[in-house]
C-alpha cells in the first residue's frame, strides 16, 4: 500500500471513533434530560395528525407494560393493550398518575 491510501484509512478510522464517541455522549445527554421509561410509569402517547381527525384526542394516555433493550415499550391504555411496542422517542413522561398498577 502506498502512503496516501494508508494515510486515507487511518483518517476514515479515527472518523469513526470520533463518531462512536459522540454518538455515546449524545445518548447519554438524552437520557439525562429524558430518563427513559420504567414499568408502570404514567406516559403520553401524541398522535400524529395525519392519524386522527379534528374531533379526536391529540395524546393517547397509557401506562408501561414491559420494556425492552432497545427502547421499545409496550403500553397498556384505557382500551387495551397496544399491538405494537412504541420507540422511546415517541413518549412523553407523564408527571401525574392518570392510572395506577393493580396490586
Amino acid at each position: 500500500m502506498d502512503e496516501t491510501s494508508q494515510n486515507i484509512l487511518e483518517a476514515r478510522s479515527k472518523v469513526v471513533q470520533s463518531l462512536e464517541k459522540q454518538a455515546k455522549k449524545m445518548k447519554a445527554i438524552s437520557h439525562k434530560v429524558h430518563p427513559p421509561a420504567k414499568v408502570g410509569d404514567n406516559i403520553i402517547i401524541p398522535t400524529p395528525d395525519v392519524d386522527r381527525a379534528k374531533g379526536d384526542l391529540r395524546n393517547v394516555i397509557g401506562v408501561v407494560l414491559e420494556a425492552s433493550d432497545g427502547g421499545f415499550y409496550k403500553i397498556r391504555t384505557q382500551h387495551g393493550i397496544l399491538q405494537n411496542y412504541i420507540a422511546e422517542m415517541n413518549l412523553i413522561s407523564a408527571h401525574k398518575g392518570f392510572y395506577w398498577k393493580k396490586k
